[in-house]
């Protein structure tokens, strides 16, 4: 990225953005890249807007290269896409000792409380009985 373009897409002036680094008032008008040693500092100007990835490809290939940690993105998060729904395994992925998702119990729903499944059912017609014979 020449300098045009980062003082097009950051909206500051090229003479603003040499003397912000220090240099000479047309000193970055005569960059064709950003120098190595002005890649950090210029961002840092720049308030991030433009990353050292976007100024320096060959330098910073990766576009999280150089980020402090207020604007490094996060790292995607794996655990949601192995799981469906419900909380079962999706298809390829077997459930490894240590995985936090509980396993869902099929006497209680989402939310705690009890289900009418025939489990439970059941336990009522017992407890029914004895009471009665009792």
């Amino acid at each position: 990225m020449d300098i045009n373009e980062i003082s097009e897409r950051t909206g500051m002036g090229i003479v603003a953005i040499s003397e912000g680094l220090g240099l000479s008032r047309g000193a970055a008008s005569q960059w064709d890249e950003v120098p190595p040693k002005q890649v950090l500092p210029l961002c840092e100007l720049l308030a991030w807007k433009v990353t050292p990835h976007d100024l320096r490809p060959d330098l910073y290939p990766n576009p999280a290269d150089a980020l402090p940690a207020h604007v490094a993105p996060a790292a995607p998060c794996k655990c949601a896409s192995t799981f469906g729904e419900f909380g079962e395994p999706r298809s390829g992925v077997e459930r490894r000792e240590g995985d936090r998702r509980q396993i869902p119990d099929p006497d209680f729903g989402d939310f705690g409380e009890p289900r009418d499944g025939e489990r439970r059912q059941e336990e009522r017609r017992q407890s029914a009985s004895v009471d009665e014979s009792v």
